[in-house]
């Protein structure tokens, strides 16, 4: 049979890996609006030329604001590069994972789930969007706020309560989002693990009739594993041991 592949695909590959996504960017631009937002609420902070009676918000309440912001605009940021390194590993990554939905559904005797691969998706899919769009809605009302205090529509006191909001809401969107990211490479790193388990199973299966690896095996075995091979490959009784 010949060689066959599809060139279009192939010359497609040569030239990177071919995926997008939107997420980046929206990282991307959500962490710019944090930083520049975190710029402006200095003005609140006092300063030499502040005015004699000026009115200004509670100055820890800003400055934990600034810091949150700051701090999220970091997580939005490593959100954006985790995502250009999945895309870079997509298809490998999808390849391992449906093979390892059809390992634990052997082992565990269930059907098999797009659990583990859903799991793996998350930066690139709903779960990165909702965070997203949570710490988008919390600018706008941010924005809002400082407009709304400099032309005196809300009260010092009003202010001070949207900063604490905003603060820790902030705070717990980058906590997901970097939670995000550690379970994903936590499930990826697992997903290799047990492909290389597979291998070495299949490795093992295949090398154990070969004359010249049965001594190896038997002399290089651990317990445990010399048990196995007795137990379920026969090893003691295979010709020439």
């Amino acid at each position: 049979m010949a060689f066959t592949f599809n060139k279009r695909l192939f010359n497609l590959f040569g030239n990177g890996n071919g995926f997008q996504s939107s997420m980046h960017t929206k990282a991307s631009d959500t962490g710019v609006r944090a930083l520049e937002l975190s710029r402006d609420l200095t003005k609140y902070l006092p300063a030499d030329d502040t005015p004699p009676g000026a009115i200004l918000p509670t100055e820890f309440k800003v400055v934990d604001c600034q810091a949150a912001l700051v701090s999220f605009a970091a997580g939005a940021n490593q959100m954006a590069a985790h995502i250009n390194g999945r895309l870079d590993t997509l298809l490998d990554d999808m390849q391992v994972s449906v093979t390892i939905k059809e390992i634990d559904s052997y082992i565990n005797n269930v059907p098999s789930s797009c659990a583990t691969i859903d799991s793996v998706m998350g930066s690139l899919g709903n779960v990165g969007d909702m965070y997203l769009d949570a710490v988008t809605s919390e600018l706008d009302d941010l924005e809002q706020a400082m407009a709304d205090f400099d032309l005196k529509i809300i009260t010092v006191i009003e202010f001070d309560d949207i900063l604490v909001r905003v603060t820790e809401e902030l705070k717990s969107a980058t906590s997901g989002i970097l939670g995000m990211i550690a379970g994903e490479l936590s499930t990826i790193s697992g997903m290799y693990q047990k492909m290389h388990q597979l291998a070495n199973s299949f490795a093992i299966e295949s090398l154990i009739n070969d004359p010249c690896v049965r001594p190896l095996l038997k002399k290089l075995a651990d317990p445990e594993l010399t048990n196995v091979l007795t137990e379920d490959f026969g090893l003691d009784d295979l010709p020439g041991m």
